[in-house]
């Protein structure tokens, strides 16, 4: 702790590493079942967390923690933290035209026009500016930075269409021909189309639907035989959740513009009850939600989008609110399962510390 809570000294000593500052510590003053019980608490959570994020820390990963009185590490968690670092070094030698990046936007409630909505945040604004600056920095978001007809009111605008249910529906092969039909809809004046997409090329900067019909079985595979087991279990194939067309396959769906997929966070819960799974903590994620996840992480030669990191763009999300420990992710916890080893960037208002020490915790 040299910075010892001095922001110009922690800056300058962060800058001049020009690394990221990841907490890898087990539990001094908690024991492993007091944690597995209900997670980091008091004293822990200002050592583990609160100090060390004032610092400029990322990424804290709980190690193990005080068994009797001697401190003992869990293997699997050591290999969680491990997996992180992987993710951060591996992102760091792939040169910039090279990075293949998932930017994930909200969408709650669903199917009321609150696609590529935020708190206090403006996402189409935030979302073009965030593309031209990751091509400033040499990242390949193919035409769309050069396009003078392409916006971000856009992007939100074909995201609204793939997560209407009556497009889902009809699964991942029909997508983009929905895309385009909604733009010639809106070049004729159709005022129930959003007007944007009556620009050249419906304005998306060359922008087109990338998205994959998942069956639950090639889930399984993906989430393995421990997660797999749990989500069969809360969701059988008649309630299966939102996100499935009328073949039953999971769809995924997304816009991919160079290197760079957008896409629609997955729904929290049902429709009807969209907050199912912040109150009934012995559920899963739907199938679907996780399916969104495991293909943004799947390899591209492997048949997904092979993203090396995600950035959660708007306040605030639901990856965050999934089953698991409120403080100090273990293996039971979701986020800690969906996000992997993926390094993980969250855009929310400047103005909502409380979130952010929140936020920062869950992941």
């Amino acid at each position: 702790m040299e910075a010892g809570r001095n922001v110009a000294v922690a800056e300058t000593l962060l800058t001049s590493m020009n690394v990221p500052y990841i907490v890898a510590s087990p539990l001094l003053v908690q024991s492993i079942p007091q944690w597995k019980q209900s997670g980091v608490l008091g004293l822990q959570s200002v050592i583990l967390y609160s100090l060390p994020e004032l610092d400029g820390a990322i990424d804290t990963c709980v190690l193990g923690g005080l068994v009797g009185d001697k401190i003992a590490l869990i293997p699997e968690r050591v290999r969680k933290m491990t997996s992180r670092v992987n993710g951060w070094m591996n992102l760091r030698r792939t040169p910039p035209s090279e990075r293949k990046i998932t930017i994930m936007v909200y969408g709650f409630p669903p199917n009321v026009g609150a696609v590529g909505t935020a708190a206090l945040l403006d996402v189409p604004n935030s979302l073009e500016r965030l593309l031209k600056r990751l091509d400033k920095d040499g990242y390949d978001v193919g035409g769309f930075a050069t396009d003078p007809d392409a916006s971000g009111e856009s992007l939100v605008a074909a995201l609204a269409i793939l997560s209407e249910n009556s497009v889902i529906t009809t699964g991942a092969s029909k997508m983009q021909e929905a895309i385009d039909a909604r733009i010639e809809r809106a070049k004729k004046g159709d005022i129930t189309t959003a007007a944007t997409l009556a620009r050249p090329g419906g304005g998306l900067g060359g922008a087109k639907v990338k998205a994959f019909d998942v069956s639950r079985d090639d889930l399984d595979k993906s989430l393995g035989k421990y997660m797999s087991k749990k989500v069969n279990r809360a969701w059988s194939e008649k309630d299966r959740g939102p996100g499935v067309s009328g073949k039953g396959q999971l769809v995924v769906s997304g816009i991919q513009v160079g290197n760079v997929w957008i896409t629609v966070q997955p729904l929290l819960g049902v429709e009807g009850d969209p907050m199912r799974l912040l109150f009934e903590r012995d559920l899963t994620p739907h199938p679907q939600y996780c399916a969104g996840y495991e293909w943004m992480k799947k390899p591209e030669e492997e048949g997904g989008i092979g993203s090396q990191a995600v950035i959660h763009l708007g306040m605030h999300g639901t990856v965050e609110w999934l089953p698991g420990q409120p403080l100090g992710n273990d293996r039971q916890s979701w986020s800690d399962e969906l996000l992997g080893g993926l390094p993980n960037i969250y855009v929310y208002a400047a103005n909502n510390p409380r979130y952010v020490l929140l936020l920062a915790s869950m992941y």
